[in-house]
């Protein structure tokens, strides 16, 4: 056991260490603010290392960003929402 911090950091670098070898991996936390948090920290790597191409980007309903090379994972599905473009 450690502090929240530390368990924090060192779910971060296990998902890196997957990401980088390939693997599929999901952070998972406690609260939606802990996952933010995690997000804006991996999204902001993962556009870093070219990833992810934030050049064009949209908002979500919660304000975080999403863009090409992004995983977005829902809770629930949604059928009405629409990902044609307009």
């Amino acid at each position: 056991m450690g502090n929240t911090e530390a368990m924090t950091d060192a779910a971060y670098a296990a998902w890196r260490a997957d990401i980088r070898s390939g693997k599929s991996t999901v952070l998972i936390s406690d609260s939606n603010e802990a996952v933010a948090a995690l997000n804006v920290r991996a999204r902001t790597e993962l556009i870093l290392e070219g990833r992810v191409d934030a050049r064009r980007e949209v908002e979500l309903h919660d304000g975080s960003r999403a863009a090409v090379g992004d995983l977005v994972i829902t809770r629930r599905n949604d059928r009405r929402l629409c990902a044609a473009r307009t």
